[in-house]
């Protein structure tokens, strides 16, 4: 069984290597598979010798393509292995995070015990008639820490014991398809249990002819899925929007003709097949309005509403990507387009102050949860948690489309405004390390978190911008469900309030709830944009 000393220092990046080494000598020994078939099919003389060399060939090109095989399932296995690994990585940074904040101590044997301040303040409580609390409290920690270090430990057994039992089993990988077929020794087609790591292993193992015929034809098979590289999602993601347009039109027509029959029963689902019909071609709309930007996802089915996530800048190569997660009330329909303006002017004032050029910033307005339409709504939290896992899947499949293309780490911001930001500081909780260097909280209901160093943030920081006056939203949440108001999680980098002059609606308490974002009259950016832009650019 692995130790807790031992998957301390357990990392991935070794797993990494491993799955680029096997993806170059499979692309190597596909090469010999393909040239060894080509020249069996040149051969075309007759007698005893040409049979002897064709037969030569044959055996040769049999092993080639056992050997493709091998190698497609080591890229695969490692690939399985390094995102286990990772995962353990994350949970063993969050059981040493939460030690620290409950006061407990971990042993080099994963034995959990009290930490001698801790031992203090439980030994105070009772002297003072506290009646245990404290003591109560620390308990259960112990207790939940505990059992968080074995299911990190069983997690790891499971882990090696199946890395080891994929590898024992290569040697018995035969070919099922020759040189020459779609894919060969891979699937062709994505599992749909692969981590992003593993979509991200098999996506850059297809040559880029296999790669343009899934975006040609069967761009539904990656457009949303994670760990697919960005410029492939947007090809993907064009040639699908017009056949959901038109499928989106033929249901607005059918329940219309159904609103008829009813005489007015079923008018909700009339209405949300409307307004499914205008965010799709609201998407259409604002990537003509915006040359040059990338639809990474569009999904007309998952949710209440169409979700969508558009980039300025190249995100595959980009070395400074920023995620804008905005809140309550919007949706594609009327916020897409606003939203991309809004990216847009942070990352032009990134360039402008950093002198970096354009191919090292990237944007992304990502609509891609349903943020809570009214007040209601936003009165809790399950919004914010569903859209919380959805954002850390999206963000790793990032991660792990730059890890798998070589094209380094990129230092990665995540910008929240509102109930986007409890959003994203739930997502932060419980992303994977190193996907996350920044987390940047705007106009925020609260934080997700109870202490800064739930953060599971890689090398930057946590920060927050609240203006002075006229934004209600701050900290209006709950701090046991939202978490800690921001303004007041210690710890938090406190960037410029300076937005553009106020409106002077006096009589609304959220007036400048959303002007984080604006420029000002004039056009110049605010002084919280310029720290925006610093902490996108990694200069804070």
């Amino acid at each position: 069984m692995v130790t807790w000393a031992e998957v301390q220092t357990w990392q991935r990046g070794p797993l990494d290597d491993a799955v680029q080494a096997a993806h170059d000598r499979r692309s190597t020994l596909e090469r010999v598979a393909d040239d060894l078939t080509t020249r069996r099919g040149a051969l075309d003389a007759q007698g005893q010798t040409a049979d002897a060399v064709r037969a030569a060939l044959d055996r040769e090109s049999d092993v080639a393509d056992d050997l493709v095989a091998q190698f497609s399932e080591l890229v695969l296995a490692s690939a399985e292995a390094s995102d286990g690994v990772w995962e353990i990585e994350t949970a063993v940074h969050e059981c040493i995070t939460y030690a620290e904040i409950q006061g407990l101590v971990i042993s080099s044997t994963g034995a959990v015990s009290i930490a001698a301040w801790k031992q203090a303040d439980i030994d105070l409580d009772n002297a003072g008639g506290g009646y245990g609390r404290v003591q109560s409290i620390a308990q259960s920690a112990l207790l939940e820490l505990e059992s968080a270090i074995s299911n990190v430990l069983t997690s790891a057994d499971t882990v090696d014991s199946n890395y080891k039992t994929r590898l024992d089993a290569l040697s018995t990988v035969d070919s099922t398809e020759g040189s020459g077929s779609f894919s060969q020794g891979l699937p062709d087609r994505p599992n749909p249990d692969w981590s992003a790591t593993e979509v991200a292993a098999w996506w850059n193992a297809l040559t880029d002819e296999e790669r343009a015929l899934i975006i040609a034809n069967d761009p539904d098979a990656i457009g949303n899925l994670n760990g697919i590289d960005a410029h492939s999602r947007d090809l993907a993601n064009r040639n699908r929007l017009a056949g959901l347009i038109e499928a989106a039109e033929a249901e607005v027509a059918a329940e219309l003709a159904e609103l008829i029959e009813s005489e007015g029963a079923n008018s909700s689902s009339y209405r949300d097949a409307v307004n499914r019909l205008n965010d799709l071609r609201q998407t259409q709309e604002s990537l003509e309005n915006w040359p040059g930007t990338s639809l990474l996802l569009l999904d007309a089915t998952s949710g209440d509403q169409v979700r969508a996530a558009v980039a300025i800048g190249d995100v595959d190569n980009a070395a400074h990507v920023g995620t804008y997660v905005p809140g309550m009330t919007t949706n594609v329909r009327d916020s897409l387009d606003g939203s991309i303006n809004d990216v847009n002017n942070l990352r032009q004032n990134a360039i402008d102050r950093s002198g970096l050029p354009p191919s090292d910033v990237a944007m992304i307005a990502w609509l891609g949860y349903d943020a809570p339409p009214g007040a209601i709504e936003a009165a809790g939290t399950s919004r914010a948690e569903e859209g919380a896992g959805l954002l850390s899947g999206f963000l790793e499949g990032i991660q792990a489309s730059h890890t798998a293309s070589g094209s380094g780490d990129s230092h990665m911001s995540v910008f929240g405004h509102s109930y986007g930001s409890t959003t994203s500081g739930m997502m932060t909780t419980e992303v994977n390390v190193g996907v996350v260097d920044d987390l940047v909280m705007f106009g925020s209901p609260g934080s997700g978190a109870q202490d800064i160093r739930d953060y599971n943030i890689d090398s930057g920081g946590a920060y927050v911008s609240a203006v002075d006056s006229y934004d209600a939203v701050q900290g209006i949440g709950p701090d046991g469900s939202f978490g800690v108001n921001p303004t007041k999680l210690d710890g938090v980098e406190h960037l410029s309030n300076d937005t553009p002059p106020w409106s002077g609606q006096w009589w609304n308490p959220f007036a400048r709830h959303s002007d984080y974002l604006k420029l000002n009259p004039d056009g110049t950016p605010t002084g919280t944009l310029d720290d925006f832009a610093d902490v996108l650019t990694d200069r804070k």
